[in-house]
């Protein structure tokens, strides 16, 4: 049995989504690239931090903003303030307010920040996992997630959840820090792509299908049947 994991390194892709409910109006210079975290872990030449390096990916915030959010009078609330990193016009507000979210579900309130990046694989035992990054924040915690991008191509935005609901939450984003960490189960070389008709069309079967069903496993095989055999060809 070997003590450390010593898979072969495959291949993902990511690119940066324009689907029609999202981002579609904003410029995609806005958004970092996603990185490998440091090279400078290797300097331990520990062979447990070697066995993770290239599974582990960060991306910068593509706002500068101070989010305040919670619950008064049952009524769900957010409140956003800017840095000098943005300018004050009326379609940085709109910005904004496309993709900055409040919702409660299952009874907890939740705020996301929509993330424009979806990934690609041809394998399909690869899995992505956002993991919390080092954000700023108070009475709220992140919320993580996972997926196997072979069957569902979709983006895996940032989410708080309140704690304390009698309190109010802070959520401080900055654009030279992470907002998201990925972590695969096994070494991957992630490059940026943009994204074929093919792969446009197949990530479409799901764009926004959480806001029409619940209980998405009962729908699943609609989309996994009508994958393409390879999408990065």
């Amino acid at each position: 049995m070997l003590l450390f994991n010593n898979f072969k390194t495959t291949d993902v892709k990511y690119y940066i989504t324009r689907d029609k409910t999202n981002f579609v109006d904003y410029p995609s210079g806005l958004y970092s690239s996603v990185e490998k975290y440091s090279n400078k872990i290797y300097s331990t030449k520990c062979p447990a931090v070697a066995t993770i390096h290239s599974r582990l990916y960060y991306v910068n915030s593509f706002l500068d903003i101070d989010i305040e959010f919670g619950i008064k009078n049952d009524d769900l609330y957010y409140n956003y303030y800017l840095t000098k990193e943005h300018p004050k016009y009326q379609e940085m507000h709109d910005f904004c307010k496309e993709v900055i979210n409040i919702t409660k579900i299952n009874g907890q309130i939740n705020l996301q920040i929509k993330s424009p990046y979806i990934f690609v694989t041809d394998s399909k035992d690869v899995e992505i996992v956002s993991l919390p990054p080092n954000v700023d924040c108070e009475n709220c915690v992140y919320v993580p997630g996972g997926l196997k991008p072979y069957y569902w191509l979709r983006n895996l935005n940032s989410a708080f959840l309140l704690d304390d609901e009698t309190k109010m939450a802070k959520v401080k984003l900055r654009i030279d820090k992470p907002m998201s960490l990925f972590y695969f189960n096994k070494p991957v070389n992630l490059q940026y792509m943009e994204a074929t008709e093919k792969i446009k069309t197949y990530a479409e079967s799901t764009n926004n299908i959480v806001s029409f069903r619940n209980r998405l496993e009962k729908y699943y095989m609609n989309v996994v049947n009508r994958r393409p055999r390879k999408l990065l060809s």
